[in-house]
């Protein structure tokens, strides 16, 4: 999906729902309801041939609790097939991106995926994240 962000060509985001409202902050629409994985939102990434710079997970943040690790692996799978494109990630998480990463790049043939991908870690103060 384009977008007006500056540093990024396109959004992708394989995770719809909310994990829930904090401290009372956030969409009342969406809290409450079941974080959904559609992987199928990463086809666009894997279509496009021309290289392009994506923010992957815009609305949430992939190494939030509720989604387990089994579904990043898939996400990071898809990003070390599209070799030509650059994968943003950004994360209030640090604690669990180590936790994935550390069992994660025990394999070689998986480290592809981190050649495409910039983990950036925030200091943003919103409790969560959802999306449509």
């Amino acid at each position: 999906m384009s977008n007006n962000i500056g540093w990024c060509d396109f959004t992708l985001n394989p995770f719809k729902g909310c994990s829930g409202a904090i401290d009372g902050f956030g969409d009342k629409r969406y809290e409450g309801l079941p974080v959904r994985f559609d992987l199928s939102a990463m086809d666009a990434a894997l279509k496009r041939k021309k290289p392009a710079t994506y923010f992957l997970c815009s609305m949430r943040d992939l190494f939030h609790e509720s989604i387990p690790f089994v579904q990043i692996d898939q996400v990071f799978a898809v990003m070390a097939l599209c070799w030509q494109h650059t994968f943003k990630i950004l994360t209030k998480r640090p604690e669990r991106m180590r936790e994935y990463l550390g069992d994660w790049l025990q394999f070689d043939n998986r480290t592809d995926a981190i050649n495409q991908a910039a983990l950036i870690i925030t200091d943003g103060n919103e409790p969560f994240a959802c999306s449509d």
